[in-house]
């Protein structure tokens, strides 16, 4: 039988007064219902999932940064971090506080395995594990909005550290611990020009890794 994580298909609702496109993990059966009006909804297209059309040719894993999760609350978005980190080729994170881990049963919604790729810690104390990295020679940079934060595009190669660096992101609502800030080397911020006061904390992770990665390549 074929492994549903290796092909998919694109089904489309006959019944022309609906006519849903959607997609369904591979099946032999020719139709299914439609989840929307219930009429017949046949294969149109099959998608090859074991085809690997990624660019690794111009790029390098970002092995100097790990990532610090200050009591970051929904275990949808730890795991969409997680596999914002394997895409990137990192391959630590800190869980801290109330963070959830990859124990958690609904963690694989969003990671998709990518925690099965990536080494993790369970910490209860950000500041300890932020001090503890601090001492071994890990530049720390948190990813804040405050009255001093620096705008991420005002970021240049010589902020990066020749060490270690640690990416923080902290709580959706609460944002990063105060001592944590105080602990930072760098605080930045990522310019927004929407109604809304700040991005989603996978978002802003996913804009300020690749970025500050990409001024390694510069």
């Amino acid at each position: 039988m074929t492994n549903p994580l290796s092909y998919a298909v694109i089904r489309e609702c006959q019944n022309p007064k609906c006519n849903l496109r959607f997609p369904d993990s591979y099946e032999l059966d020719i139709s299914i219902n439609c989840p929307i009006c219930g009429s017949a909804a046949l294969i149109k297209e099959t998608i090859d999932l074991t085809k690997d059309c990624r660019d690794i040719n111009n790029w390098k894993p970002f092995r100097e940064f790990t990532l610090i999760l200050d009591n970051v609350r929904s275990v949808y978005n730890v795991g969409a971090i997680f596999r914002t980190a394997i895409g990137l080729g990192l391959n630590h994170v800190y869980l801290c506080g109330i963070t959830p881990t990859p124990k958690h049963k609904q963690f694989n919604k969003t990671s998709l395995g990518a925690e099965n790729f990536i080494n993790w810690e369970k910490s209860l104390n950000c500041v300890e594990q932020c001090k503890s990295l601090k001492e071994i020679g890990y530049q720390l940079i948190s990813i804040e909005s405050t009255s001093e934060s620096i705008s991420l595009l005002n970021i240049k190669k010589v902020d990066l550290g020749d060490s270690k660096t640690a990416i923080i992101v902290g709580n959706e609502i609460t944002g990063i611990d105060p001592k944590v800030l105080s602990l930072s080397d760098l605080v930045i911020s990522i310019p927004i020009t929407g109604k809304n006061k700040s991005f989603n904390v996978t978002t802003a992770l996913g804009i300020a890794l690749f970025h500050l990665g990409a001024l390694s390549l510069i």
